[in-house]
């Protein structure tokens, strides 16, 4: 296990393992309805790549008041994430999240294609 840290620390991992191992992603997805459980905050590993984790829980009820002042129920996902602070900060995340709210609030706007396209080479 020391020889496989000390290889992934500095990049040295066999592809194979890339490949399969859950721990080398950008991003670790996780939908906990099929269980029946509510959302969790997940933990960050030490090794491996992934920085960041999604998780979806069961569907809940929440109460909200409408612009009429009526208050009403609806259906909601729970999401928590989890970041690893050593890859961005809270501004930055704190901006893409608010980002995020916007586009599910208005998905229509995906729709739109964006006016510059960068290509990166």
């Amino acid at each position: 296990m020391l020889l496989l840290r000390f290889m992934d620390y500095f990049g040295l991992l066999p592809k194979a393992i890339h490949r399969d191992s859950p721990f080398h992603a950008s991003a670790f997805v996780t939908d906990l309805e099929s269980l029946e459980i509510g959302t969790i905050y997940h933990h960050i590993y030490n090794s491996g790549t992934t920085s960041f984790f999604l998780a979806f829980g069961s569907k809940e009820r929440e109460l909200f008041m409408d612009p009429g002042g009526t208050v009403r129920s609806r259906k909601c996902i729970p999401v928590k994430v989890v970041k690893d602070e050593r890859i961005c900060d809270g501004h930055y995340y704190a901006a893409a999240f608010k980002y995020m709210h916007t586009l599910f609030q208005h998905p229509e706007s995906l729709e739109t294609p964006p006016a510059d396209t960068i290509l990166y080479q």
